[in-house]
């Protein structure tokens, strides 16, 4: 015959058959293992069905009570050994275990919390941190967190789960302190891009260079951005020009650099580099053949004026011309101003008459022309020819 096994008077199902019961073995005895349906005392009895073949009546056993207390579970965390700042560590990697439980009535949720960045494990992990997501177990088992975390900055970051206390469960933490779950979150890497103020302008004039960052994370206010100019298209030449130190304030927004007047004509390279802070990487931003930053620096437009020693004078008597510029810029000392004059009143005459050329110094400062005397009376129309040099477009009066 089956015995059945009661508890609180409700028929045990699974392997202890409900109310069939498990068969009784050779030795007069049946087995049923079975779990605590609910916390509290609980009453167990055994009822033999009987076997009418065999003329045996069916008989029920005292009642036996059981004290059934809470189930203490463990819970532990995992999490990926290493990470980025500012790149988010995906949910489904952050995961908490449940062992022990008192199985699928376990409903409390699972809460996770991270520290840091901090060198050492909190000793205390009931306040503090950050919450990161939550989990609603269905019994014993492994459960990812609902939310994904992206860490703020470099450091090592503290993983921690817990769940509360409930009917049928005591409450349960993973490991706080020494031993904890941890992740080595290293520094971000960003990339650093520059605008020039202009990219041409005439000699004499000014620029500026600025930059912004892309994937910056949390500047922390000491990292700087060195501004520079070259020669060459790949930023390597001997003696680069430095436009400029700036701190990269905790908004991330980089000052521009200072503004650099060019005295020379030429083709100018810019570069900004970052030094990188507690939390970054340092970065330059692009130069090479292929990718730069190009100021183009056009020689200047000057204009040349004249001045006459005198405006009248009488036949075989002198004169001479002077000249002065507006906008020179720099000059290299190689230009020439050429004086000459004319008959006609648009200096065009087929025969100019040659009064000197004279080398514009450094100084700009133009000498004056060679003093011509006039034989004969008449009209005479004076031109100055400004050659230019590599700084300045040449000009005429």
């Amino acid at each position: 015959g089956n015995i059945e096994f009661l508890v609180n008077g409700t028929a045990i199902g699974g392997v202890c058959g409900g109310a069939s019961g498990v068969a009784v073995h050779g030795s007069g005895q049946a087995t049923c293992l079975t779990s605590w349906p609910s916390v509290g005392t609980q009453t167990i009895t055994a009822q033999y069905l009987g076997n009418s073949a065999a003329y045996y009546l069916g008989s029920t056993s005292s009642a036996l009570s059981q004290v059934v207390n809470k189930a203490t579970p463990m819970l532990s965390v995992a999490a990926p050994p290493t990470g980025t700042a500012g790149t988010a560590i995906p949910a489904a990697t952050i995961t908490a275990t449940l062992a022990s439980s008192s199985g699928t009535n376990d409903v409390n949720t699972i809460t996770f919390t991270v520290f840091g960045p901090q060198t050492s494990a909190p000793t205390t992990c009931t306040s503090g941190g950050v919450a990161a997501g939550t989990a609603t177990p269905a019994g014993n088992g492994t459960y990812s967190t609902s939310l994904s975390f992206t860490p703020g900055g470099a450091g090592t970051y503290w993983w921690y789960a817990s769940t509360p206390l409930d009917t049928n469960n005591n409450a349960a933490a993973s490991t706080c302190g020494a031993g904890m779950t941890n992740t080595l979150v290293g520094k971000a890497s960003p990339t650093i891009a520059t605008t020039l103020s202009t990219s041409s302008i005439a000699a004499g004039l000014t620029a500026y260079d600025t930059s912004t960052f892309t994937g910056l994370v949390n500047s922390d206010g000491t990292g700087t951005v060195t501004y520079s100019y070259f020669t060459n298209n790949t930023c390597t030449s001997a003696s680069p020009v430095a436009a400029g130190v700036k701190t990269v304030p905790t908004s991330g927004v980089v000052p521009n650099s200072n503004t650099m007047s060019f005295a020379n004509a030429g083709m100018f390279y810019w570069q900004a580099v970052y030094s990188g802070d507690s939390n970054n990487n340092g970065i330059s931003s692009l130069c090479t053949s292929g990718t730069n930053e190009l100021l183009t620096v056009n020689r200047a437009s000057p204009s040349i004026a004249t001045t006459l020693s005198a405006s009248s004078i009488a036949m075989g008597l002198t004169a001479h011309d002077s000249s002065t510029f507006t906008g020179l810029v720099n000059s290299d000392g190689t230009g020439t101003v050429t004086y000459s004059y004319y008959t006609n009143n648009t200096c065009t005459s087929a025969s100019p008459v040659a009064a000197g050329t004279v080398t514009v110094p450094t100084s700009g400062v133009v000498p004056v022309s060679n003093t011509m005397t006039f034989a004969s009376a008449g009209l005479f129309y004076w031109q100055a020819v400004y050659s230019g040099d590599s700084n300045n477009n040449g000009i005429s009066s």
